[in-house]
């Protein structure tokens, strides 16, 4: 029967606590969030779904952290809650080995928040030299997405589409078709908001030169309502997997809220 496979690396970076009574930060957002968000887009085709998080606990002997007892308390947790999850998955587990991506097996998407991977021009991904080790820098055959550190709002966005062949195109391919990644990309997100940034500076402007100025939210201003309002990263990720490129990405003219806004900014009310 056709498997799917989600790997993730890094999941316990925010352990806290003492033995027996750890809190488990990412595995947290990984059950609430991320998972169902992956589940609900692999194809029905994939009768099964198997899970497997890696994290060697790199820093668990300078915060004093026992790894054996994290190891246990971690694979205790995701029993406890695998009743969550979708019906599919028939094997989840949690091991302080470190991710051997020779080993994986396809289809598969690999949730990097331990940021071991780098993204270059032409969808390559290959290791970054994490954990200040020098790294092979050959590409990799792999798929692999990173999702922010710890963000509850990033786990619930569209970061790729699985196909029924289990072909898996994400964010990341779409910032290289699209023309944004022209160099070495260790956070893909922070180019993501980068992105979002220009649309909020090229609004400014227009705002700007209507108004004089523009207020901030603290000193009665309106627009950084209304440019929340506006929901651009969602609109951009949508831009991003309908194949658009980087002039239409950038252009504020091609997003459904540019009229709303121009009448707005000639309000004389919002200031």
């Amino acid at each position: 029967m056709p498997v799917f496979y989600i790997i993730t690396s890094g999941c316990a970076d925010n352990t806290s606590g003492q033995q027996g009574k750890y809190k488990f930060g990412l595995l947290d957002i990984f059950f609430n969030y991320l998972c169902d968000n992956i589940t609900s887009q692999i194809p029905e085709n994939f009768t099964q779904i198997v899970i497997k998080h890696h994290d060697i606990l790199y820093y668990a002997k300078r915060d004093g952290l026992n790894k054996a007892s994290i190891e246990y308390s971690i694979n205790k947790y995701i029993k406890a809650n695998n009743y969550k999850l979708d019906s599919r998955i028939t094997h989840h587990s949690f091991t302080t080995e470190e991710l051997d991506v020779s080993t994986i097996e396809y289809p598969h998407l690999i949730i990097d928040w331990a940021h071991i991977f780098e993204y270059v021009p032409g969808k390559i991904i290959r290791y970054n030299d994490y954990y200040d080790r020098q790294t092979d820098k050959q590409p990799l055959p792999i798929k692999a997405i990173y999702p922010n550190w710890n963000d509850e709002f990033i786990a619930q966005q569209q970061l790729f589409k699985i196909y029924s062949d289990g072909t898996i195109r994400t964010y990341i391919d779409c910032l290289d078709d699209a023309g944004f990644i022209t160099h070495i990309v260790h956070d893909p997100i922070q180019l993501l908001n980068s992105i979002v940034q220009q649309i909020k500076s090229d609004l400014m402007k227009i705002w700007r030169a209507k108004k004089g100025k523009v207020l901030t939210k603290d000193c009665g201003g309106t627009f950084d309502d209304m440019f929340s309002s506006f929901d651009v990263f969602k609109k951009i990720i949508n831009k991003l997997f309908e194949g658009q490129v980087k002039e239409q990405i950038l252009d504020i003219k091609t997003y459904d809220f540019y009229e709303h806004f121009n009448s707005q900014v000639e309000n004389d009310i919002i200031i």
